[in-house]
């Protein structure tokens, strides 16, 4: 295994008197030295890397309850800790039918695994069947102290009971379970947080708000999560600081600021954010066990010259209630197929639901135009890798790499602030074999780093949106416009868009309505092409004769009067070449006032650069190449 050490290599002309020089960088096909030279390096050794997230017990069996026979919120509450309990020690499980995505996955679990499901048509039904593996239960009052609920659900699992309201503790006992074990009518998470110390997973919380009596409680008490609602009060943050390096935290935290308040919060203290406040089921649908998930193999990609490439990816795809609620209905458009898309849903499904992961997969268009799925940002949650710890960033991309390959996905989508060219980031993913291309967003807005393409020590991209498709900041119109304006020139990053579409805000039917107004010259291509085409183009370009363009090469100016570097169609030359002109005004003292400059990469075997120039009244070149770590080594001084 290698990987490839990227550098910048630069053509500056000095700061010495002349008029219109003229310089042409051409490159020896094959072998050429310059931007990016290949090392053998050594790898992170690993064995088999457990479960990201907690699992319950292998599931044989159904019993499916519809949610409309449990008529009140107790009644909820009650069952979904239940669920957990049962998950966590049953094949038998519960199951709880809402409508939508969840009738969706529970016919699937049925045709594509062959569990069985059986019809009961009580809440009571369940209690009797499952009391066994239930010790007692916790007694709150949700209706004189609401936040008794967080504190039952956190109890729940560490003292392997259920959650019970004061409104029916007496049906409970008659059905039989009778050992209250913790009244905590009066309590709250607090009290809670320090009477059970030390006693609740340091893997996994629940930040939950207690109008949601049944979402998420049942995964709480499977995986024993502390569970808590406080907003972003000074609590949140010691709670979590009581968790292990790169926990997750599932639900939702308070957004009424805007949600970069507490993710970022949280980012800073290494913890991750899974979306995940509405979820019905996750301790039943992570009890699936599946290693065979893949996506159908990518199309065949084919390099036309004279086009744009634009790639298209729905956001949002680390919301985890999405993809199991609401997604599927929003996946199965009509004009789905019609035109090549690509999809980020959350790579943590491998462990929280699989089941649901595969029907994605097993339902993409396949045949001329493809769906493809990406990871949501930014890797197994939501958080801005710029502002998590350094040795958290670590272990969290080492747990990605094992959710990447088990959910069969090598792209991962980047949310943060202002870090587009923070290579020591990225570096970080791209360290796992499995990781081969980032799409960067800024938070706001989402085409902030415009588009622009670095590549990684090894030769991955991290690629910036270059345009959105969210109506209210950028309208169908508008990116129609700008698309069909873009670059042709294939080896330039110009040439490529990538397009984050905002999914509460444009359907698939806005993006066929651009689809087919784009055009002829443009193309659209899945997140996997598209991928492939700007390493092979772009960085992997290793000749140049500017018969179209700057190819990618990036010209900067010190600003004065005739001091310019662009591209020239003349001066002898059939293509074009690279015009650097100088300001006579300045004084002698070899500080170059143009350049150009780009990034390849290189095979291992590069040993040489070769380019022609033509230098007008004594003008000078000089070459140098610019290391990962900042450093300049000189291939060239300054000549004439």
């Amino acid at each position: 295994m290698s990987s490839a050490t990227c550098s910048t290599i630069s053509l500056l002309k000095p700061n010495r008197p002349h008029q219109d020089p003229l310089t042409r960088a051409k490159h020896q096909v094959g072998w050429i030295v310059g931007l990016c030279l290949l090392f053998a390096c050594e790898l992170l050794t690993q064995g088999a890397v457990p479960d990201v997230h907690p699992k319950g017990t292998n599931v044989t069996s159904l019993c499916v309850l519809d949610a409309k026979y449990m008529g009140s919120n107790a009644e909820k509450t009650m069952i979904a800790t239940l669920q957990g309990l049962v998950a966590r020690v049953s094949a038998e499980q519960i199951y709880i039918d809402s409508g939508g995505g969840y009738s969706l996955w529970k016919e699937h679990l049925h045709s594509a695994y062959g569990i069985p499901l059986q019809t009961v048509r009580s809440p009571w039904e369940l209690v009797n069947r499952f009391k066994g593996v239930v010790r007692g239960y916790v007694l709150y009052d949700s209706k004189a102290n609401i936040h008794s609920l967080s504190v039952a659900n956190s109890l729940s699992g560490i003292l392997n009971a259920i959650a019970v309201d004061a409104s029916i503790e007496a049906q409970v006992q008659a059905a039989g379970i009778t050992n209250r074990l913790e009244d905590v009518r009066t309590r709250d998470s607090a009290w809670a947080w320090t009477n059970h110390a030390g006693k609740f997973s340091t893997r996994t919380m629940v930040e939950q708000r207690e109008t949601l009596p049944a979402s998420l409680r049942d995964y709480a008490t499977l995986s024993d999560s502390f569970t808590f609602f406080v907003g972003n009060s000074p609590a949140r943050k010691q709670f979590v600081s009581g968790l292990e390096p790169d926990p997750a935290i599932l639900g939702w935290g308070d957004a009424s600021h805007g949600e970069d308040v507490f993710v970022g919060e949280g980012s800073l203290q290494g913890v991750y954010e899974v979306a995940a406040d509405h979820v019905l089921n996750l301790s039943t649908l992570s009890s699936i066990r599946d290693s065979s998930i893949h996506q159908f193999p990518p199309s065949k990609t084919l390099t036309e010259t004279n086009v744009h490439y634009v790639c298209f990816v729905m956001t949002d795809g680390d919301n985890v209630q999405w993809n199991l609620g609401g997604f599927p209905g929003y996946f199965n458009n009509p004009v789905r197929g019609s035109f090549d898309m690509g999809w980020s849903l959350s790579p943590g499904l491998a462990d929280l639901a699989p089941s649901a992961l595969r029907w994605y997969y097993e339902h993409s268009s396949t045949g001329q135009h493809r769906d493809h799925f990406i990871a949501g940002p930014s890797g197994s949650g939501y958080f801005y890798p710029s502002k998590y710890p350094a040795a958290a960033l670590d272990l969290h991309v080492r747990k990605l790499g094992r959710l990447m390959s088990a959910a069969d996905m090598s792209i991962v989508q980047i949310l943060d602030f202002g870090s587009f060219h923070r290579m020591d980031l990225w570096n970080k993913y791209f360290s796992q074999p499995g990781i081969e291309a980032l799409f960067y967003l800024e938070y706001a807005p989402y085409s902030g780093a415009h588009g622009q393409i670095l590549f990684s020590t090894n030769g991955n991209p991290v690629i910036a949106a270059r345009d959105m498709l969210w109506p209210g900041l950028e309208e169908p119109e508008q990116l129609i416009k700008n698309i069909n304006s873009y670059s042709r020139d294939i080896s330039s990053p110009d040439a490529y868009t990538m397009v984050p579409v905002l999914v509460w805000k444009a359907t698939q039917s806005t993006v066929q309505h651009v689809v087919t107004n784009l055009a002829p010259h443009v193309r659209v291509v899945t997140p996997d092409r598209f991928v492939r085409l700007v390493r092979s183009n772009v960085g992997r370009r290793l000749s140049y004769d500017f018969s179209d363009g700057l190819q990618g090469w990036v010209g900067g100016a010190g600003g004065k009067e005739l001091e310019k570097a662009q591209w020239s169609e003349s001066s002898g030359h059939s293509g074009g070449a690279l015009k650097m002109s100088g300001s006579a005004q300045k004084p002698a003292d070899d500080q170059p006032n143009a350049w150009f400059s780009r990034q390849i990469v290189l095979p291992a075997n590069a040993t040489s650069l070769r380019f022609e120039t033509l230098a007008v009244n004594h003008s000078k070149l000089r070459v140098r190449l610019q290391q990962p770590d900042g450093t300049w080594t000189t291939l060239l001084n300054w000549e004439s």
